[in-house]
């Protein structure tokens, strides 16, 4: 019986914290000791919570793998963008290999 209320407790605190977590806004830092330990787990928040402004996600340097994609990120427009930029401003710090984009009306710009 204890177990059952535990794991009755435990999922609804899960379903509950998804269901009601903000969108995205401002800048977030993605590397060790960062916002997000992973770009994988910055795009997967960007789509499921969406963003309500623009978002900067400062990448630490390092070689970035996205295994997940980007899908569609709800909110998103020319006003409300998701930029990826290198923390140090060089882009040649940060290498970032996505597996695959399925979204329209996405623009991708590659500073020198």
């Amino acid at each position: 019986m204890k177990i059952s209320i535990l794991l009755l407790i435990s999922f609804f605190i899960l379903i509950t914290t998804n269901l009601f977590s903000a969108p995205l806004n401002g800048t977030y830092t993605i590397g060790s000791g960062g916002n997000y330990p992973t770009l994988n787990s910055a795009l997967d928040d960007a789509v499921i919570q969406g963003i309500n402004g623009p978002v900067i996600f400062d990448i630490v340097t390092g070689v970035y793998v996205d295994t997940t994609g980007i899908e569609y990120i709800p909110g998103s427009s020319l006003a409300n963008t998701l930029t990826l930029k290198s923390m140090s401003g060089n882009s040649e710090d940060v290498i970032v290999y996505i597996t695959y984009i399925r979204s329209s009306n996405i623009i991708i710009k590659i500073y020198p």
